[in-house]
């Protein structure tokens, strides 16, 4: 999940916060045959990757509900994260915290030691940790797609992971800054979830990378273990500027409400059955 879609998330990202004083955005990527699609109205966002999850098509941010849609058209169902969701999780892993400290009092000292180890403020750092993002420029300047673009040697942590090609700031296509909104959106669901999972590293990855960026991503080629491109290739067919409709940030018509997977959204009562959104 980390690379495969930072392409589209970049996109998005970037262009959230601008929207709201725009016109809706659609952004259609493709890698191989498949082809995805962004789109963007004021503070709402739904990605569709038909082609990429056989259970979970497309996902819809709604910033002003504060909720996630997961949405599955092959068996016409949805999976809804709220913010109530999320406060719930969090609460699940305090519980969860707080009763291995206790089973930790009858561990032997060595086993203790080690459960300290992974729950204490280290591995908490460990989680935080920013990852280190350099952008190198290889003198090239291509034209794809329509769009100009520069290219760069892209670089996670010392390790050479993609080559692509930027449209520069400067020209305008996006502004630096106009990720800022969602990322700050980002993390405060995360800090409402406990950062579970890591996710904060991984957050701080995407944003990380966005913020040190030379520019707007036109395209990026997956590089392999050896240096080599691995011949993946992601590329922007298409940026369009217009309304979007309302409807594609809504619950299909006729679609059933599935449980979130165990572990999310389940309170002391067993799953938690909202209705369905409006």
């Amino acid at each position: 999940m980390r690379r495969q879609p930072l392409l589209l998330v970049g996109l998005a990202a970037s262009l959230l916060v601008s929207a709201r004083a725009r016109a809706g955005v659609t952004i259609v990527t493709q890698k191989g045959t498949g082809t995805s699609t962004v789109s963007l109205e004021g503070e709402r966002m739904r990605m569709d990757t038909p082609e990429r999850n056989e259970h979970v098509t497309a996902i819809v941010f709604d910033g002003p509900a504060k909720r996630f849609l997961m949405i599955d058209d092959h068996n016409k169902t949805y999976m809804e994260l709220t913010e109530e969701d999320r406060k719930r999780m969090r609460a699940q892993m305090d519980a969860m915290r707080a009763q291995m400290q206790e089973r930790m009092k009858n561990m032997p000292p060595d086993q203790r030691k080690k459960m300290e180890a992974m729950m204490g403020p280290g591995a908490m750092a460990a989680a935080d940790k920013q990852t280190e993002w350099k952008f190198q420029a290889m003198g090239q300047k291509k034209t794809i797609n329509g769009f100009a673009c520069d290219m760069y040697r892209v670089t996670e942590d010392g390790r050479l992971i993609e080559e692509d090609c930027f449209s520069p700031w400067s020209a305008g296509v996006v502004k630096k800054s106009d990720f800022a909104g969602i990322a700050k959106m980002a993390k405060e669901m995360l800090a409402e979830m406990g950062g579970m999972g890591g996710d904060r590293a991984r957050s701080n990855g995407v944003f990380g990378r966005l913020e040190k960026a030379p520019g707007l991503p036109i395209s990026r080629v997956l590089m392999g273990e050896d240096g080599k491109p691995t011949g993946e290739e992601e590329q922007v067919k298409s940026i369009k500027r217009g309304a979007v409709p309302a409807s594609l940030f809504a619950v299909p018509a006729g679609y059933a409400k599935k449980d979130l997977p165990m572990g999310m959204g389940m309170g002391p009562g067993g799953p938690h059955h909202g209705p369905p959104p409006q």
